[in-house]
């Protein structure tokens, strides 16, 4: 979690800080008065205001899928699962209230399971063969569809859907997700007041989130208008900055022609910068690195964009005006987001500019040195440590992973770094964020 505003603890309040972010019955939580309170809870969960507490300052999440978390909350929750088996047992589970018309799950971490084994679409069959099911790994980079499911993809020719196993991936994804309806303005608004409040529980203020393909159809229209009449009934209780997934030439055209810039909009609701994913994720084996995975000889992970598609949406993004982030987890694609940023300055140069990069996992001293050089942005997920400590070395190997998830190497060189959560690929609890600052 990021604060604007440093903390300046006396070494009293230091002390009690600790000592809260340590104890169970904690929390972090703001008030109906927008005062973010660190304190004890009560047995009915309501703050023990009599006990020694702090007031922290507003705090942010610079990097999430708010509307994404909150569909979600509606989706079979696989978060926690061991196996495939509690996977399936899940499914079935809510299969006994299921109306609907598609089964949705979020959140297996194959690395969890004993197997470390994707689910298969014969592993969802298990649950049903009839209603079409479809289980997305917690990254959000990889799903896995049974037979009801494939069918209506059927005649399909895109590269990532594995018709033998039922895994989709990547770009993929798109060709999966348009087969879900999506929601209407009045739904989504319901939906994003829903999560609103989940984040004022949690002590969070303010978001910059990446909402514009969360549903089906990728309407970032509606997704606009949602936030924009919230703003104006006066029920946005979270300040809300919009990274836009714009992730072709023909979108951000689109975009642009109506008149859309960033910074456009009120103080609680404006359009930020664009984003684009340049990669996948570590745990998938889908982050672009320069080198195989260590343990997956002849697989480098997927390169999204080719070099000159990336620099054009760059170019047309910068010279507008606008900043650009870009996910890029593995060390290839942080070299490559590195490169059109660079070329991007020296052919439309903004004093002002602040280009980023998401997640920036898997790292070298010479990246941070360039980014330093570059004055480069970078998001940071620090709880990602949590989970990913586990597959790192194996994954790239003792000396990469020495150098990577580097917070303190890129702080030491004067790189700002921003921290968030990337919910719902893990929880934004502030309280548990904090822990792996």
């Amino acid at each position: 979690m990021f604060s604007a505003t440093p903390f300046n603890f006396t070494q009293e309040e230091q002390d009690l800080f600790d000592s809260l972010l340590q104890d169970s019955s904690s929390t972090i939580r703001v008030l109906e008065d927008d005062r973010t309170i660190f304190a004890m809870r009560n047995e009915d969960d309501s703050l023990d205001m009599t006990k020694a507490y702090l007031e922290l300052p507003p705090l942010w999440d610079t990097h999430m899928h708010l509307l994404n978390y909150a569909n979600a909350k509606q989706m079979v929750s696989l978060h926690g699962t061991k196996s495939v088996q509690d996977c399936i047992e899940a499914g079935k589970e809510r299969l006994k209230t299921f109306t609907g018309e598609f089964l949705l799950g979020r959140g297996w971490n194959q690395n969890e399971f004993s197997d470390q084994c994707f689910p298969t679409k014969a592993d969802l069959n298990l649950i049903s063969t009839e209603i079409p099911i479809i289980f997305t790994r917690t990254c959000g980079h990889v799903a896995i569809a049974n037979d009801a499911t494939m069918k209506r993809l059927e005649g399909n020719p895109h590269p990532e859907i594995d018709w033998e196993t039922g895994t989709i991936i990547e770009a993929g994804l798109n060709e999966l997700y348009a087969l879900i309806p999506s929601p209407d303005v009045p739904t989504i608004k319901v939906m994003l007041l829903d999560a609103i409040e989940d984040l004022r529980y949690h002590g969070i203020l303010e978001v910059h989130t990446d909402d514009f393909t969360a549903l089906s159809d990728r309407d970032y229209e509606k997704v606009i208008q949602a936030y924009t009449e919230l703003d104006n009934e006066g029920k946005l209780k979270v300040k809300v900055v919009q990274q836009c997934l714009l992730q072709t030439k023909e979108e951000l055209e689109g975009f642009l022609q109506k008149g859309h810039r960033m910074g456009q909009g009120t103080e609680n609701f404006k359009i930020g910068p664009l984003k684009l994913l340049l990669d996948g994720s570590l745990g998938a084996r889908t982050a672009y690195m320069r080198e195989d995975y260590h343990d997956d000889t002849g697989n480098r992970g997927i390169r999204i964009y080719e070099d000159e598609t990336l620099q054009e949406l760059v170019d047309m993004a910068n010279e507008q005006g606008m900043d650009v982030i870009m996910h890029a987890i593995g060390d290839a694609a942080i070299d490559q987001a590195m490169d059109a940023i660079e070329r991007t300055q020296k052919k439309y140069p903004r004093a002002n500019a602040r280009h980023g990069i998401v997640h920036c996992q898997i790292t070298s001293n010479d990246q941070l040195d360039r980014m330093a050089k570059l004055n480069i942005v970078v998001y940071v997920q620090p709880i990602f440590i949590r989970d990913d400590s586990k597959i790192l070395v194996n994954r790239v190997g003792k000396e990469k992973a020495s150098t990577s998830y580097n917070w303190k190497g890129m702080q030491d060189r004067g790189i700002e770094v921003f921290a968030g959560s990337d919910a719902p690929v893990v929880e934004f609890d502030v309280k548990e964020n904090m822990k792996w600052k």
